[in-house]
């Protein structure tokens, strides 16, 4: 593999490996994001499911104590949609890293390949170089040999 192929090998491999790596902690930063959106999700059904069971089981409730629930189910709710908006710009970013770590793949797969056709040129190259030598040297010995009986 010649010198300059071998560079850019390098070089592409270090691409995708820096590719990977930010895909990765996208991903992390995504899952990270959805455990928070779970988490003011789990807060908000357990306000309601409160407010279900003092109703249900008959428990009269102020009407402050309703404002103020109603409020803090308000506050999180727009904070479980703010939640849910982050998640997705994180799963949108993970998308668009996983499309720039599979084109510099099949940019290094390229260079893979250019170089692996190199090497079988090459190879043949040799192979038809010897080849010559050979045919060179019988030649030459069959030469000698009609100059010989002359």
């Amino acid at each position: 593999m010649s010198k300059e192929l071998r560079v850019v090998e390098r070089w592409r491999t270090a691409e995708l490996e820096s590719a990977q790596a930010e895909r990765g902690a996208l991903e992390r930063a995504a899952r990270q994001r959805e455990s928070a959106r779970d988490l003011v999700q789990a807060k908000l059904v357990d306000a309601q499911s409160f407010v279900r069971e003092r109703l249900a089981g008959g428990d009269p409730l102020s009407p402050e104590a309703l404002r103020q629930f109603v409020a803090f189910a308000s506050l999180q709710q727009a904070e479980l949609d703010a939640a849910q908006a982050a998640v997705e710009a994180s799963r949108a970013s993970c998308e668009a890293a996983h499309g720039i770590v599979v084109g510099r793949f099949e940019a290094l797969s390229v260079v893979q390949r250019l170089s692996r056709r190199r090497a079988v040129e090459a190879s043949r190259e040799l192979e038809r170089a010897a080849q010559a030598r050979l045919d060179e040297q019988a030649l030459s010995r069959l030469a000698r040999g009609n100059t010989n009986e002359e």
